[in-house]
């Protein structure tokens, strides 16, 4: 389930819709996954509507390690013909080609929406995992053919808009000036959970109906994960309330999950922005910083204090 970001849902698929494309980046367990998958299952209108806005979550990582940018825009034909199926009544899809270039991927789109029985179908590809087609792995040509796609004379122009989901590697790609997705695109970041949402995730994982104790556990788990979703989640599995629902059962529960899922502490450290990584390293020693303490920091160390929030939004704003 997808907690406390029905706002946020509304915000993407509307910037989606409006300008063609977005960026929603995150850290690394950060719910980027729950949250597509989220969108993906909003209701879309009933069959008596002509206008259908259809949205197709799209794993990245089912493709091949050996994959180019026609194995892409072939998952992405694929998934609309397949949304189609499910969601339309009596939609029968067109005969399966392969695409091979962009022109055959526009051709196989217009076929998938030409079996809707005059439906104006509207499509937004979620990309889950986006860092497998940006960066170095696709020529720089498939951004351009992205670009067309989106906001050039395309056949679609107007019927297919993008969310691309990853961690930093967006943070890259929308400084990029060079860059024709980054310059265009709408960004959006997925923050930590308040502790609310924390709340309604401990109230379905635990049984919360059933155990008053529910909320008491929820708030010390947030106070342990400041609302990572990743972090929250895994520690509310582990917690044993049974007829200990103490903090000390949650502390222990945070020593285990620690100690068994270290490697997500020191990937996402890792993989952290120039500079974003002076600001964690400051947070090992101090619980909380404030927004002038990170400016100062960012300023001794000759990093741009104009990129602060977005390097707060990379951090998490639980400890600012």
């Amino acid at each position: 389930d997808c907690f406390g970001r029905d706002e946020m849902r509304h915000r993407v698929m509307g910037s989606a819709r409006e300008q063609g494309c977005v960026l929603l980046f995150g850290g690394r367990q950060a719910g980027k996954s729950t949250f597509l998958r989220a969108l993906a299952r909003q209701a879309v209108p009933g069959s008596a509507d002509l206008v259908l806005n259809l949205s197709i979550y799209v794993d990245l990582m089912r493709l091949n390690y050996d994959a180019g940018p026609w194995d892409f825009f072939d998952m992405l034909y694929r998934g609309a013909s397949a949304v189609c199926v499910t969601s339309i009544a009596g939609y029968k899809p067109p005969k399966p080609q392969q695409v091979k270039s962009l022109d055959s991927f526009e051709d196989a789109i217009l076929r998938v929406r030409g079996n809707a029985s005059g439906r104006d179908i509207r499509f937004t590809f979620l990309l889950d995992e986006s860092k497998r087609v940006i960066g170095g792995r696709f020529p720089r040509g498939f951004h351009d053919n992205l670009f067309h796609l989106l906001y050039g004379d395309s056949k679609l122009g107007g019927l297919c808009s993008i969310v691309f989901a990853g961690a930093q590697e967006l943070y890259c790609l929308c400084e990029d000036d060079t860059s024709p997705i980054g310059s265009r695109a709408a960004k959006h970041c997925l923050t930590s959970l308040p502790p609310l949402a924390v709340r309604q995730m401990a109230s379905v994982l635990l049984g919360g109906a059933l155990r008053p104790e529910c909320n008491q556990v929820a708030d010390d788990v947030y106070r342990w994960t400041g609302g990572h979703a990743g972090l929250s989640s895994g520690l509310l599995r582990l917690v044993d309330v049974g007829n200990d629902a103490s903090s000390a059962a949650v502390a222990s529960a945070a020593a285990q999950f620690r100690s068994e899922r270290s490697e997500l502490f020191h990937l996402w450290a890792n993989s952290l922005t120039k500079g974003a990584r002076p600001v964690h390293d400051a947070l090992l020693r101090h619980e909380r910083l404030d927004r002038q303490e990170i400016g100062d920091l960012l300023r001794k160390r000759d990093l741009p204090a104009h990129r602060l929030d977005r390097i707060i939004d990379e951090i998490g704003r639980a400890h600012v």
